[in-house]
Parts: structure tokens; sequence; C-alpha cells
């Protein structure tokens, strides 16, 4: 459980005190399953590689469960028993918010390897691309949470999960006398 911190609304008198305070937690779920056909190709050169193909499903889910807290502070005297502070908790539950994306991805991707003087070099690149839409989500809706003065206020984030993800280029580089 998270809290925000607790704000004065009103303080008409030193004797009563208005204040509130945003609670909330969310819960998380990612989930993914796939598969991979890695097959390697013939070397050219010294040039060892593989092509990979895959898909994927993903799934991510969110469920924000948050919560308006007023506090009343009424502070008065009781006769022979002084000052008395009686404090009131009012508590106001937000309906419950779930944000969900399913996401098919296409994966292909190239690796490879080379022998050279300062060891192996390594190279990658991999794309992704959602071609069956069909199964996919195509935008999320995400509500901000926590947050008294946008309560209202929702950003769409469209997803068509044609991507390259990743390009890379490494050596296995071993100190040659001294020197890499």
């Amino acid at each position: 459980m998270q809290y925000g911190p607790e704000k004065l609304l009103n303080s008409p008198t030193n004797l009563l005190v208005l204040t509130s305070q945003d609670s909330g937690e969310n819960f998380t779920l990612n989930e993914g399953v796939g598969g991979r056909l890695s097959l390697p190709l013939p070397q050219i050169f010294k040039l060892n590689s593989t092509l990979s193909a895959g898909f994927d499903f993903k799934r991510y889910q969110e469920l924000s469960c948050n919560t308006n807290n007023f506090y009343s502070s009424f502070t008065y005297t009781n006769g022979s028993l002084g000052r008395t502070t009686s404090v009131t908790t009012v508590s106001s539950p937000e309906p419950n918010k779930n944000n969900a994306l399913n996401y098919f991805p296409f994966n292909v991707g190239w690796n490879g390897s080379i022998s050279d003087p300062l060891g192996t070099t390594f190279i990658n690149a991999q794309a992704n691309f959602n071609i069956l839409q069909m199964f996919s989500e195509e935008s999320v809706t995400a509500t901000p949470t926590n947050n008294v003065a946008n309560k209202n206020a929702a950003v769409t984030h469209n997803v068509h999960g044609h991507s390259l993800s990743g390009i890379a280029y490494t050596t296995n580089a071993s100190p040659i006398m001294g020197r890499y």
C-alpha cells in the first residue's frame, strides 16, 4: 500500500482541521510465452552465423486500487477533563482501473561470429513485427493514479509492434603486450 502526502484542505479555526491523503496499490501481471527456430547458415569465409525466427505472445495487465482518505480533527474543552481531540476518518474509494495489453509479435534475427586477431567478434541484428494485428490490441489507455488535480486525465499509447530491437557489435579482445 502506498500513501501520498497529507494535504491541508481547510482549517477555519485552530479547533477544526480538515486534511486529505490519497492511498492505493497497483497490481501488475507480465506474462509471455513463445518459441524460436534457429537454423545454422553455411560458413562464408570465416563468418559463422545463424538465422532465427519465432512468435511470442505477451500479456501485460495492471489493476489500480485507489482511495481518497479525508481526516477531520476537532479539538474541544470538556469541563474538568480539559482539552480533547477527536479524529474522524472518511474513506472514499475510487473505481478500480484495469489496463491491459496483449501483443503477438513475429521476431526474426541474425547472429554471426568471426575470429580475428583480437579474439572473436560477434554481430547481432533482430527485428520484431506485430504482423498478426487480429490477435493483438492496438492501444492501451493508461490513467494516472494518486493524482487528484488530473483525476480524469488519460494517456493513450498506440502499439503497432514494429521495431528494430537490436544491432550489436562486440569483440572478445584480449590484451596483447599490454594493449587492446
